[in-house]
């Protein structure tokens, strides 16, 4: 089995990029699901014709970071870019795609994006206004696999009802000006 490639990324801000880059890349030399990249793309940069970039979810992942990084990282970035969606998981049951999330596979955190997007839309668009729950899109799906990382639905709950209150929490938590922040 080939090893994991790295569907987690790091991005450095290009003018941090000589004082952070080397201890971020020490910091996760043994995880191979996690790139280092110095961030150059830039909002200002349009994308090319014909192309479109992938669905990222805006990850917060200083808690993997050690102490003395964590106050320098918070300018850096953490996305998980959302893999192209196959036939691979379809059929899957939430159950097991919750798993299958856990234990690291990329597909299947696309595939669990993709089935709840509009669950989660409808969520962000109650508890904030259209616009700033169209810019919050990214950083729910950040703070839905966050939480399946550390926790997840506890079995009493319907994956549904636990995602409603993750993304209800989430809302609360970036609120309107965050959430624009976050586009």
């Amino acid at each position: 089995m080939p090893p994991p490639r790295p569907f987690l990324f790091c991005l450095v801000p290009e003018p941090l990029a000589a004082r952070l880059l080397e201890p971020m890349q020490a910091c996760f030399a043994e995880d191979p699901t996690v790139e280092v990249l110095v961030e150059r793309r830039s909002a200002d940069r349009p994308v090319p014709s014909g192309h479109s970039r992938a669905p990222v979810a805006a990850r917060d992942l200083p808690a993997r970071l050690p102490p003395e990084l964590r106050e320098l990282a918070k300018e850096v970035a953490f996305v998980q870019r959302m893999e192209p969606l196959g036939p691979v998981h379809a059929y899957v049951p939430d159950d097991d795609l919750v798993r299958l999330v856990r234990d690291g596979d990329p597909a299947a955190a696309s595939e669990l994006w993709w089935r709840y997007r509009e669950r989660v839309r409808i969520v962000l668009r109650s508890a904030l206004a259209r616009t700033d729950a169209d810019g919050a899109e990214r950083s729910a799906l950040g703070a839905i696999l966050d939480a399946l990382d550390f926790a997840g639905p506890d079995g009493e709950q319907a994956f549904g009802e636990w995602l409603d209150d993750v993304v209800r929490a989430h809302a609360g938590a970036v609120g309107p000006a965050a959430a624009a922040d976050s586009r």
